[in-house]
């Protein structure tokens, strides 16, 4: 070969190796770009799709605190979980499960089937209230509850309404006369792509006999927009009575010197009558409140004398929209209270069991509740008016224990000293605590999923029971117990700093 050829062979050589260098780095730029675009086009989707993504991983959720959604979540399937998991404490602390995943049982004689860890004698109130130490002290009279009410409509991040102190320029006053949807937009339509038991539109219910300020309505008059204690959306006309003024409204719901009852169980249908058509089976669910009203003993109300049933006042929308009110009877076996319940253990365990296998319903849909619409149910039968959805309801003025950093057995000591009712609190997602059995925690909650023996997601849509040290995260696999980040003890003022 000359040494002509011998130089342009180097210099071949040479200009190969940086044309590679530079084809490598332009690939490696692409392919940086086409992560951080899709990263971006996840974290944009990610908000819209909070909700959504909650309702099917309930149990899974990684959501920022700064969501302003009901209870989001955006999260992975868990389709690519390893044998073992690095799982978070909840501040980013690895701590590892390996997995040991049980099966559901299906109790042979019942055919009724329960989570991991869980038996049918554990269905039971009276299971769960036999470990309490003393489980009819009481907790908190009505003098504190009214206090920690009081305080946590003045705590800003509670995201709650001092309706009483509304005036006539900030609204008309109604009071919700059915059980109704609060709505994002003023629709009817499900927004729920292929899932017919969830709408994106949703965000709470309204009970029968709750309070509104109507702040707007739809030009047609068929919505209106409403803040309730609680929150702020659409909600159907035809759902609420407006009042003649504000002694009016604050009449029909005030009951500081009135007798009045409160639904103690998921829901009660009021009996069906062709004469009372308003009130013919009207449903109403747990913590509605109702007056008590003065009766004739001989006389008929909804062609029925008041034997053996509870006369209550029911919230009527006349013809031209005007609030008014009819006694109606509710059956003596009905599962209420007259005025508020006590606020002992035995009481919030045995009231929580009332819901125990009900439906899951987002955004109170379904005639139901969804997580911390189940935990909100519970505690407005005892006069503690919590706020609705999980992250307000973190921020509430009252006992606090920080469980994010703890390892699994610091979380078990701290648990130890927690009461039956305490809400735990991970990242879009509460529990209600019920104590501990043999080496396992357990809880009561409205889940949508979670993640299954097989590995994956398992859709579970119910209230029902779990133990928390063997109910698993869908992304990762990581116990619940080592994702909590916070308890609550809803009734204890915290202490003044």
């Amino acid at each position: 070969m000359s040494k002509n050829n011998k130089k342009k062979t180097k210099y071949n050589w040479k200009n190969l190796f940086i044309l590679e260098t530079v084809l490598v780095l332009v690939a490696g730029a692409v392919l940086f770009g086409f992560y951080m675009k899709g990263h971006r086009k996840n974290s944009e989707e990610a908000t819209v799709t909070e909700a959504a993504n909650e309702f099917e991983d309930i149990s899974d959720s990684n959501v920022s605190d700064e969501s302003n959604t009901s209870e989001g979540s955006n999260v992975s399937d868990g389709s690519n979980a390893s044998e073992e998991s690095n799982a978070s404490t909840g501040d980013g602390t690895a701590e590892y499960d390996t997995f040991d995943e049980e099966p559901p049982v299906t109790d042979e004689e019942t055919g009724i089937v329960y989570m991991p860890g869980v038996t049918a004698a554990m269905s039971h109130p009276s299971y769960w209230i036999s470990k309490q130490d003393d489980p009819d002290k009481v907790l908190a009279d009505s003098a504190q509850i009214a206090e920690i009410n009081k305080a946590m409509i003045s705590t800003s991040s509670c995201k709650m309404y001092d309706l009483e102190n509304y005036t006539e320029d900030d609204g008309r006053f109604g009071i919700v006369v059915r059980q109704t949807d609060i709505k994002s937009n003023p629709t009817n339509s499900l927004s729920n792509g292929d899932d017919a038991n969830f709408d994106m539109n949703q965000l709470a219910g309204a009970k029968i006999n709750e309070p509104v300020v109507i702040i707007d309505e739809t030009s047609e008059s068929d919505f209106y927009k409403v803040r309730t204690l609680d929150y702020e959306g659409w909600v159907r006309a035809e759902d609420v009575a407006i009042c003649s003024d504000k002694e009016q409204w604050l009449n029909a719901w005030k009951f500081d010197d009135k007798r009045f009852l409160v639904i103690t169980t998921g829901r009660i249908y009021m009996e069906r009558n062709n004469a009372s058509p308003v009130s013919s089976h009207l449903m109403l669910s747990m913590g509605t409140r109702l007056e008590i009203a003065d009766v004739d003993s001989q006389g008929l109300y909804g062609g029925r004398a008041a034997y053996n049933s509870y006369p209550v006042y029911i919230p009527v929308r006349q013809s031209d929209g005007s609030y008014g009110r009819e006694i109606s009877l509710l059956p003596e076996n009905s599962r209420v209270s007259i005025g508020y319940q006590e606020l002992t253990e035995r009481n919030i365990i045995s009231t929580a069991f009332e819901m125990l296998g009900d439906v899951y319903g987002w955004g109170s849909s379904l005639d139901s509740e969804d997580c911390s619409g189940f935990i909100q149910s519970v505690y407005k039968t005892f006069g503690i008016f919590l706020p609705r959805d999980t992250d307000q309801q973190e921020c509430i003025p009252t006992k606090k224990v920080t469980l994010s950093g703890m390892g699994v057995q610091d979380r078990c000591a701290t648990l130890d000293t927690m009461p039956a009712g305490t809400p735990l609190y991970m990242s879009g997602h509460t529990v209600m605590y019920l104590g501990s059995d043999g080496d396992s925690y357990y809880c009561i909650n409205a889940s949508g999923s979670v993640r299954a023996s097989s590995g994956g997601k398992q859709k579970t849509r119910s209230i029902m029971l779990c133990a928390i040290d063997q109910t698993r995260m869908v992304s990762d696999g990581s116990t619940w117990l080592s994702t909590f980040r916070l308890a609550t003890v809803p009734w204890e003022m915290k202490d003044e700093d």
